[in-house]
């Protein structure tokens, strides 16, 4: 991807990205460079969907905590999780607030994209998986040892 032009897309894309790192308050997480990001953008789908879930989320975050945005990113951390007792080290929390993801990708708040090999989210299937999510998006008796159900078929 280095030296091409991106397309149309990518461009729309990384704009979406740049809207969400242009709001003040210091980012301690990076990130992806937008190189890289280009290169993963047109084969990874699950990255499109990431960031565009992203921008909408942070369209709403502008019209509804417009002050939380502007915090730097450890503040937003610990905001999120203010009441929580948390059992991990500090030193292990993720330095961000992950907006959305799908598949292996997180957006955080900040703008960054990440890539997430490892962390508990890619359990299973994955962030957000498509399969999953359809077979969700209907009503569902909560079935359990309890209380039998046919979805335990």
């Amino acid at each position: 991807v280095s030296g091409s032009r991106p397309s149309n897309s990518q461009n729309i894309h990384l704009s979406r990205l740049g809207q969400m790192r242009s709001c003040s308050g210091r980012a301690r997480t990076t990130g992806l460079a937008n190189d890289t990001i280009l290169s993963f953008l047109e084969p990874h789908g699950d990255l499109e969907s990431a960031i565009e879930t992203a921008s909408e989320y942070h369209s709403d975050l502008k019209a509804n905590f417009p002050d939380f945005l502007e915090l730097d990113e450890a503040e937003q951390v610990t905001t999120v999780q203010a009441g929580f007792t948390n059992f991990y080290d500090v030193s292990t929390i993720n330095p961000y607030v992950a907006l959305a993801a799908a598949g292996p990708w997180i957006i955080t708040v900040k703008g960054a994209v990440i890539y997430d090999c490892g962390g508990y989210g890619m359990l299973g299937l994955g962030h957000a998986p498509k399969a999953v999510l359809g077979a969700m998006n209907q009503p569902h008796v909560m079935a359990n040892v309890m209380t039998a159900n046919m979805s335990q078929l």
